[in-house]
């Protein structure tokens, strides 16, 4: 459906899951199924620009909710140190790395964490969703973290997100942020088609600025279901999908949200509980590719 421009990321393997060995069933390494975890989606308004103590609290209240957290519009220097100062870096990781946020926050407004004792990464990889256009947006980035469970290192997933231009899923709305939205769509549909040639599945969570009535919500409906992507919890313009693939399946317990009145953010948290589990023989990493 797309003709995304690839962009490789730093740990970017344009065959993703190629470096990564059979199991041997009976290894003791080998489990078919990993502990529940929590994933939570959460943008945390960067516009307007909230007080960084704001930022601050919002981090902690998903972080306390979840195991797995990915962001949009983090994208001020402020909020990123409000965040490194909130979660030590011995218990959660992120992608991009503090150092680079904090350098370049713009280009971490769509961000990974993860708590290291639950997850060890094995890959990375980022495109350009848009660059920059003068009056609408600054560039955002479709990202994604693999991560290996430590309880169960032969089962990975993806964990990602992205942003989409806002103001042009609606019939009233001018014509090139339609074009813009659409473009959006097309790479979404682009890179979910790349991560799924490891056979991972993947868990995403996004603000699509999307509204469930409009014809841009059936052309993304279309990309979605066209990787048989499988939706959960509330929906408004944002989303919490999951898509199963060759070597492991996402089975999902709960969804919730954390309410906007727990929050400094106006935009609510989307919450998952779940665990992967084997689909048959499991792909176990030869070697980490990538420290977090």
């Amino acid at each position: 459906m797309s003709t995304a421009t690839y962009v490789p990321s730093e740990l970017d393997n344009p065959l993703l899951g190629l470096f990564f060995g059979e199991a041997d069933m009976t290894d003791s390494s080998y489990t078919n199924i990993t502990p529940w975890y929590v994933f939570c989606g959460q943008n945390i308004k960067g516009t307007p620009h909230m007080p960084a103590a704001h930022a601050g609290h919002d981090i902690k209240v998903i972080t306390k909710a979840a195991d797995i957290c990915v962001l949009q519009e983090f994208k001020w220097e402020d909020y990123w140190k409000a965040m490194t100062a909130e979660l030590p870096r011995d218990q959660w990781h992120m992608y991009p790395s503090r150092e680079a946020g904090l350098a370049n926050p713009v280009d971490g407004a769509q961000a990974n964490l993860w708590r290291v004792d639950k997850f060890s990464v094995r890959n990375r990889s980022k495109e350009v969703l848009m660059p920059q256009e003068a009056g609408i947006s600054e560039t955002r980035w479709l990202r994604a973290v693999l991560l290996a469970s430590k309880a169960n290192p032969s089962l990975m997933a993806w964990y990602g997100t992205t942003h989409f231009v806002v103001g042009g899923d609606e019939s009233k709305d001018e014509g090139k942020r339609k074009t813009i939205l659409s473009r959006n769509i097309g790479r979404f549909d682009a890179f979910l088609s790349k991560l799924e040639q490891g056979g991972f599945p993947i868990i995403w969570e996004l603000d699509a600025n999307i509204h469930s009535n409009t014809n841009a919500f059936k052309e993304f409906d279309t990309v979605v279901r066209s990787h048989k992507g499988i939706y959960h919890g509330h929906q408004g313009v944002e989303y919490c999908v999951t898509f199963n693939n060759r070597f492991a399946n996402v089975e999902v317990k709960k969804a919730w949200t954390i309410p906007t009145s727990e929050l400094f953010t106006d935009h609510e948290g989307r919450l998952i509980q779940f665990r992967l589990t084997a689909t048959s023989k499991t792909a176990i990493p030869n070697k980490e590719k990538a420290n977090a």
